[in-house]
């Protein structure tokens, strides 16, 4: 037997012919980004759904569940609260559903249905939160904080929503990241009141610092999160400007 051949044959064996060794499957380590993403997910979803869920007891309109700085805004303005808390609460618990990817793939008359619930619960819960920022007890830097979370929230889902529509899913996807960060702006108002609790702080001061502070980081991680992806990976030879990717706006 020629060398050759004893090579043919050793290939047809890792091919995976009829012999014992050919039917050994190695195992793969899961890719990491995935796992990552999966776990990123996950603990959105951990932070998301109980916040999400505390915000539909607001339907019940009763005052004793809010704080004293929140009930001023709530006697003053209480349809538009109600309606805020409520459609915001839904916007949260269904952000994490819209973000899995085996929904996307798998069901993906589902993903348009659950999104279209995703966008009217944006819009009822950003202009009834446009109408309550000026309502804050907490003065104009807290109102203003929150009026352009409301704006840059119905911003982001309405193109989103649009891209959708026009067929352009790279740009809906970038869109729908953005206003995903903003949704999870409750998650991130509470964490950091409960800091500001922990550590004592004035609220007449850290309140208005909290309102531009709740999304402005959430937004700007999202858009770090969509440069990233879309730069051009790295290749031996000199780059071209026809290979360098634009990242979705």
């Amino acid at each position: 037997m020629s060398v050759q051949q004893a090579s043919g044959g050793l290939e047809t064996g890792r091919a995976g012919g009829n012999t014992g060794l050919g039917r050994v499957r190695r195992w793969k380590a899961p890719h990491m980004p995935a796992v990552l993403r999966a776990l990123a997910l996950l603990g959105l979803a951990g932070l998301a759904i109980p916040i999400g869920v505390f915000a539909l007891r607001y339907v019940e309109a009763d005052p004793g569940l809010l704080p004293a700085g929140l009930r001023v805004n709530f006697l003053g303005h209480p349809i538009a609260f109600v309606a805020h808390t409520t459609a915001g609460g839904l916007a949260l618990l269904l952000t994490p559903v819209q973000l899995l990817p085996w929904l996307r793939r798998r069901h993906p008359r589902a993903h348009r249905w659950i999104g279209r619930a995703y966008v009217a619960a944006c819009m009822v819960g950003g202009l009834a939160g446009l109408r309550i920022a000026f309502g804050t007890a907490y003065g104009p830097v807290a109102a203003a904080g929150f009026a352009a979370l409301a704006l840059a929230w119905l911003a982001t889902t309405l193109r989103g929503f649009l891209a959708a529509r026009a067929g352009d899913i790279a740009r809906h996807r970038a869109w729908m990241l953005r206003s995903a960060a903003l949704t999870f702006a409750a998650v991130t108002l509470r964490l950091e009141m409960i800091v500001l609790v922990e550590l004592r702080l004035d609220f007449s001061v850290g309140y208005p610092a909290i309102a531009w502070l709740s999304w402005l980081p959430n937004l700007a991680f999202a858009e770090a999160w969509l440069r990233k992806r879309a730069a051009p990976r790295r290749a031996p030879g000199p780059a071209t400007p026809g290979s360098r990717r634009r990242p979705a706006v």
